[in-house]
């Protein structure tokens, strides 16, 4: 790398040198162009460092068959069918269960992450490649300006950023379509195209149809993907204000609650504050774009006009307790009561703890929040809940099996039952929700 070609010169090469410090990474795969001139790319990538005697990581190809099209199955075996044929492991992974018939796109690309990282967390893999590309961050940028986002929605997708425990990398968003497109034809490889990608009914649709429309008026993927890049430093330069405002005045903990210092929070900058307590937020809430701006920045001044009050907001309670704001999750919005952890297999609960079971687990382990009533019984003496705040008691991840309490993770509660079925489970909120 780089790669040339008639329409130029594709720069993924410094953004994949980051990817060789691993062992082994994971490619999301649709079958559409982007995601195929992806995998193009990085085989490439690959070959010419083990021509070279330089270390590559091994690559798995990650599909997933969503099922809101009867085409959906079909596309997904061409993936395959293109990883295997240059030697890669690859996986369809299904989206089974009932399909949302509202915010469809929404929450589909939802479940495609989280499948996609259920799948990387059971391998052991950190670091998970997708295809966005200059034109899907212009369509970012545009739809977030309509709804009045701050500098974080505008600045768009990051090149690297973290989602649900994984390592993102975007290595094409600084390229058009048009070139991936070429560059699969140059090279004879066959793709798909999703017709949801210009239907009308969908905001990104909509944009899709206007694009030359658009251009003209001086929209164009190139000058909105600047505008977004540039909106970008400002964010970081913003974010390391933020972080270390959080390490003087505030503590996170491992098991999912905040504590932050009133008076600091009082004094902060507006805007500093508004980051702060959104991050706070994520990493208790597990809710990544969790609220309008709006509402945030009410909830910021009620807070530094008021110390004693309680407020909730994203998922969360916001807690006076002396001189600080104590964050929880609010146990009332915990839907999943009692999940199923399915044997062999990584899922999600409460989109804060991702839970992974051996090959050894039965059908009969489900995981909830715990029940001070019942559960505290069982663990009384235990010296790790002396750490937890009362308040955050009741959303604290447990496992059961047959419906008895044999792990609490975040006490590091394992009973030998837990121990035999390979269980664990990670807290993976606080990740930048802005994807």
């Amino acid at each position: 790398m780089p790669d040339r070609h008639d329409n130029g010169e594709l720069q993924v090469g410094d953004c994949l040198q980051k990817v060789s410090t691993q062992t082994e990474i994971a490619l999301a795969v649709s079958g559409g162009p982007d995601s195929m001139a992806l995998l193009l790319l990085v085989d490439r990538w690959r070959r010419e460092r083990l021509a070279e005697g330089l270390e590559a990581p091994d690559l798995v190809v990650l599909t997933v068959d969503h099922g809101l099209r009867k085409e959906s199955a079909k596309e997904c075996q061409l993936v395959v069918k293109q990883a295997k044929a240059l030697g890669y492991t690859a996986e369809i992974l299904p989206w089974s269960g009932e399909k949302p018939e509202t915010r469809v796109q929404e929450m589909a690309r939802e479940m495609r992450y989280q499948l996609l990282a259920s799948a990387c967390h059971m391998r052991g893999i950190r670091m998970l490649l997708t295809g966005h590309h200059l034109d899907d961050q212009a369509e970012t940028f545009l739809m977030r300006l309509a709804r009045g986002s701050g500098v974080d929605g505008l600045s768009a997708m990051a090149v690297e950023s973290r989602r649900y425990g994984l390592h993102l990398v975007r290595p094409l968003l600084e390229i058009e379509k048009s070139a991936l497109v070429d560059l699969l034809e140059e090279a004879g490889w066959d793709w798909v195209s999703d017709p949801g990608n210009l239907d009308s009914r969908y905001e990104r649709g909509r944009l899709r149809q206007r694009h030359r429309e658009l251009a003209k008026l001086g929209l164009s993927a190139k000058m909105t993907g600047l505008a977004a890049s540039r909106l970008r430093r400002a964010r970081t330069a913003l974010n390391e204000i933020c972080n270390r405002f959080l390490a003087e005045n505030a503590l996170i903990s491992d098991f999912g609650t905040a504590r932050m210092d009133q008076l600091a929070f009082h004094d902060a900058p507006d805007e500093i504050a508004l980051r702060a307590l959104s991050k706070l937020l994520r990493q208790c809430g597990g809710v990544r774009d969790f609220t309008s701006m709006a509402r945030l920045e009410t909830l910021v001044q009620r807070l530094k006009s008021d110390f004693s009050t309680n407020r909730t907001l994203a998922g969360c309670r916001i807690i006076a307790s002396g001189d600080f704001w104590l964050i929880v999750r609010e146990p009332g919005r915990i839907t999943e009561r009692n999940k199923p952890v399915v044997p062999d297999d990584c899922m999600f609960w409460d989109n804060r703890y991702i839970v992974c079971a051996g090959k050894k687990a039965t059908k009969n382990i489900h995981a909830g929040p715990l029940v001070k009533s019942t559960d505290l019984e069982v663990l009384a003496g235990h010296e790790g809940l002396q750490k937890i705040p009362k308040q955050a008691l009741e959303s604290l991840l447990v496992l059961r099996l047959r419906g008895r309490l044999i792990a609490v993770p975040a006490i590091d509660y394992w009973q030998p039952e837990a121990i035999h079925a390979g269980l664990r489970a990670k807290l993976v909120t606080g990740d930048d929700g802005l994807l």
